[in-house]
């Protein structure tokens, strides 16, 4: 497969341009027409295009095995003695 950025021919399979990176057309698996990056239809008989998944984004981590990890919190701390409410109100003169 041609590039369309630089005309390097890639070898059938490839999904970058080994010369210079540019994603390459994606051919439907029913018909072999070249669509554009993107398409998630083939524009030449309809068939879904097969989805990559997206390499940009990283993996979402998993909440669960996360949460395993973290220790349990001991209880929480009483303090002994009384509570106010107090009101600080600062000024500049």
């Amino acid at each position: 497969m041609k590039c369309p950025n630089c005309g390097f021919d890639n070898p059938s399979g490839m999904k970058f341009c080994g010369m210079c990176g540019t994603r390459l057309a994606r051919a439907c698996p029913a018909c072999g027409f070249a669509n554009p990056p993107g398409f998630r239809f083939c524009g030449q008989c309809g068939t879904p295009l097969i989805q990559e998944p997206d390499l940009a984004q990283p993996p979402q981590p998993q909440l669960p095995e996360i949460a395993a990890l973290i220790p349990p919190s001991p209880a929480p701390i009483q303090l002994d003695g009384e509570r106010r409410l107090a009101t600080v109100i600062l000024t500049d003169v």
